[in-house]
Order: structure tokens, then sequence, then C-alpha cells
């Protein structure tokens, strides 16, 4: 039994300076990011109606300034119009992005209220150079550029998006760049937020994980990064804009219309995720064993093992939707305000701690009271329906992710989450064996909502950048650890 534990210990230990899902690594290549021949289509949404469609292609190269670049083609309308605003917009045309970093150019026709103008700029050194032809009449153009930087106007998502491909990115981080863009032939400072790591509902019944990136400059706006380097979703609250990602896909391999906004919950990206489901129920069988000993064999243990997955169910509909609107609104719109995060970051850790253990407690009564369970099984029974929790939890939770990497974080911090369900749950179920009436269940319990609690707020010291991701790995490390060696004592005692 020892051997288990210090087998778990050590592997679990030694993940904790992996890499988590709270960050990626910039692509290093235009061409990683966006192949050749790839379309990209965003939809744009005013007060709920549709105003516009931007699409986006690859189509060839060319050399700009002595560089090896990517030619992206261009086309946009957004007729405000429709909202009653009598503005539209068209632009057509295309960009040149160099393959390995940075804005080479543009050409552009553009089409406003006013005389359709062209425009045609290319990198010079660092410069840019070029003209703009309205109503017969050629001007020259000329502005300073940082080689290696990037370009984008307000409704260029496609340019947003390498900007973010490109670059970095982690929970925590403040964005400090600049941008270069075409129609002003200027430079706009960038500044924004990497604030968190989430599920995010696009839309209704449409899910997936992204980075929530709020930007203060060049204006407020919230962009919705995946880590798969998908712009999937943008706010612009100044002018109630909306727009979503509707089509990723390559223009010779599917025909017209196809495509999906999101690759979040598809039958396909799950089947590959297989190996983790796997994974999941190896360490919760594990884990059981760890707590169970010989009696693991007992149908009361597979029972219990069981039941603590159903039961997790009921978190996905409470816990889960719970957590999102007090995220979205409460958690996001004060912090925005300058409220703290340490104060208002309490309510979600607190709301998953107190749902999470009162299904486990209730499990443990239903055992206890209606099942009739043993008292001197009772420790047993709360460490097996905890470690079926932590497993469904883990598999629930692997559904939600784009990347189905088998060796990685997920692994190791789901397995550090099923011990410590397994513990918690063998600890209520302990305190409840010696006296059923007695205060000591409450106190246990009231005690596991905190621990819980109190895990799941740790992201926030990483947010405000207290500690780095991982020294928050390893205090999680330690702390379940611990807790699984007070709950195995505990369990001897009952032996």
């Amino acid at each position: 039994m020892r051997t288990i534990f210090l087998a778990l210990t050590a592997i679990f230990i030694t993940g904790t300076t992996s890499t988590a899902q709270r960050s990626i690594r910039g692509d290093s290549l235009f061409s990683e990011f966006r192949p050749d021949g790839e379309l990209r289509m965003w939809t744009f949404v005013v007060k709920d109606s549709t105003i516009g469609r931007l699409f986006s292609t690859v189509r060839g190269d060319e050399t700009v300034d002595g560089e090896e670049g990517r030619i992206l083609e261009q086309r946009y309308s957004l007729d405000f119009a429709r909202i009653g605003a009598g503005v539209s917009i068209d632009v057509e045309g295309r960009h040149f992005i160099a393959e390995q970093r940075g804005y080479l150019g543009s050409e552009l026709t553009i089409k406003t209220a006013d005389e359709p103008s062209r425009l045609e700029i290319k990198r010079d050194g660092n410069f840019i150079r070029g003209s703009v032809t309205q109503n017969n009449r050629r001007r020259d153009l000329e502005a300073s550029f940082s080689p290696g930087s990037f370009a984008a106007d307000v409704y260029m998502l496609d340019l947003h998006e390498i900007f973010l491909a490109m670059r970095d990115i982690a929970v925590g981080d403040t964005i400090r760049d600049s941008i270069f863009v075409p129609q002003l032939m200027s430079t706009q400072y960038v500044e924004a937020s990497v604030d968190m790591f989430v599920n995010k509902q696009l839309y209704k019944g449409v899910f997936d994980s992204t980075f929530v990136i709020r930007y203060r400059y060049p204006q407020e706006q919230t962009f919705y990064f995946t880590p798969d380097k998908r712009l999937v979703k943008v706010e612009i609250p100044g002018q109630e804009l909306k727009a979503y990602l509707d089509v990723v896909r390559k223009m010779d391999s599917a025909p017209e219309g196809t495509g999906s906004i999101t690759k979040g919950r598809s039958g396909v990206n799950i089947v590959k995720k297989w190996p983790l489901f796997v994974a999941y129920c190896l360490l919760g069988l594990a884990v059981m064993v760890l707590f169970a000993g010989r009696r693991w064999r007992w149908g009361t243990s597979w029972l219990g093992l069981i039941a603590g997955g159903v039961v997790f169910i009921v978190a996905i509909f409470t816990q889960m939707p719970l957590q999102m609107y007090l995220v979205e609104k409460l958690l996001i719109p004060n912090v925005t305000e300058g409220g703290s995060p340490y104060f208002w970051g309490v309510f979600p850790s607190l709301t998953a701690g107190l749902i999470q253990e009162l299904l486990k407690a209730s499990l443990i009564f239903v055992f206890a009271f209606l099942i009739r369970v043993r008292a001197d099984r009772l420790t047993l029974v709360g460490a097996v329906t905890g470690a079926g929790f932590g497993v469904m939890e883990g598999c629930y939770l692997a559904t939600l992710a784009v990347t189905a990497d088998f060796f990685s974080w997920h692994l190791l911090e789901r397995g550090f989450w099923i011990m410590y369900h397994a513990a918690a749950g063998g600890l209520l179920g302990h305190s409840l064996s010696h006296n059923e009436n007695s205060r000591r269940f409450s106190f246990m319990l009231v005690s596991m909502i905190l621990f819980n609690s109190a895990l799941r707020y740790l992201p926030v010291f990483v947010q405000q950048n207290v500690i780095n991701v991982q020294m928050m790995y390893f205090v999680l490390a330690l702390t379940v650890i611990a807790l699984t060696g007070f709950a195995f004592r505990r369990f001897q005692q009952d032996r």
C-alpha cells in the first residue's frame, strides 16, 4: 500500500513543472498557423442583426523587400445602415505577411460613402512606402515602420489573429506592443491582458476553450482566442458589436458552405481523447486500491466508484453553469471596474467547493442510511465514491479541452484531483462512521468545502503575478499529497 502511495507521489511531483493549458507558444512560421489555400470567415453582428462578413484566404507567396511572404486575400463588407447608422464599408484586396514574422504590405480597394480609393503600400527597410489613389488623383505615402511588427485595423480580424498566433500567450500576461494601421498609415499602441483560460459559450449551444484577452488600447474590446490559434469571438462594447468565426477550411478539400466554428466537442475529437479517459480510469482504480487495499474486490467498492461518477453529472448541470454565471456577471465586471480580483475570485471558487462536497456528502448519506452500509465501511465508501467523482470530472473536462495530448499537465492535474476527491470522501465517511449525530461530520464537511475552494482559488494568485504557474502546481501537489497522507492514516485506524 505504501509503495502505491509513494509511486503516485513521485509521478505527480515530477509533473509539477509540465506546461499547462494556461499558456501556449507562438508559431514561428506563418504557414504553421495558416496553410496555403485555407479560408476563414467571420460574421459581424450588432444588436442581433448580421451586418456583414469577413473572408480571409491564404493564396500563394510573394517576396517583398527581400523577404519571403505569404499572400492573404481579404474581403469584408459591413453595412451599418441595417441598424440605422447609415454607413457601409467594403474592403477587398490582399495583404503580404512575412513567413517568419511581420507585416510586408497591402493592396486594398476601399469603398465607403466617398469615392472608392486604392491603397498600395509595401515595406521598404524601416519604412512603409506606396500610394493611395482616389478620384484619379495619386498621392505618395510614407511612414516609419519597425520590421517584424504586425498590422491590423479594427475590423481586420484575420490580421489581429495573426498578431496573437505568432506570440507567446499565458494567463496573467500583459501584452504591450504596437500595430500598424494601413488605412491611417500610422502606428497604434496596443495594451491587453490575458485574464483567464475558460470554457466559453460563444453563443447558444456552442462552447470552446479559449483565452480571454481584454484590450484597453487602442480601444476596449475582448478577444476569445483558442490554443489552436483561432480567434473565435470578438466583443467591442463601444459599438455593441460581436464577431464570430464561422468557417475554417481548406478551399481545395471541402465543398462550398462546409466548415465548423469549433473543434471543442466534435465526435472525432472525443474519440481521439480515449487514451485520456482510460488513463483517468486507471488513476481512479489506483487510488481506490490505495485506500481500499484488498477490499477493492468488494461489491461495495465498485458500487461506490460507479455511484461517485454518476453523481458528478449533477455538478455538470449545477456547478458549471453557476460558476460561469458568477465569472461573467460578477467577477469580470467588478474587476474591470477596479474591484479586487482577490475578493471577487472567492465566489466562483467557493461555489465549486460547496456543490462538490455537498454532492459527495449526500452520496455517503445514501450509503449510510438507505443502503445501510456498516459504519466501519463508510470510510471506504467515502474514498471510492470520491475517486469515481474525480474520474468523471477528469473525463468531462477532457471533452472540453481543445488538445488531446496524452503527456501533458492535464493528466497529472486530474491525478491530483482524483486523489483529493478520494481523500476528502474518505475523511467525510470516517467522520460519519464514529457517531452519526456528532458535530464531527459537520466540521469535516465545512473543512473539505474550504479546502476544495482554496485549491480552486490558486489561479487567482497566478493571474495577479504573485506566483507563477509552476509554483501553483507545486502547491497543489504538496497539499493534496499531505491531505491524502492524513486521510490514509485515519483510514488505517479503522482497520
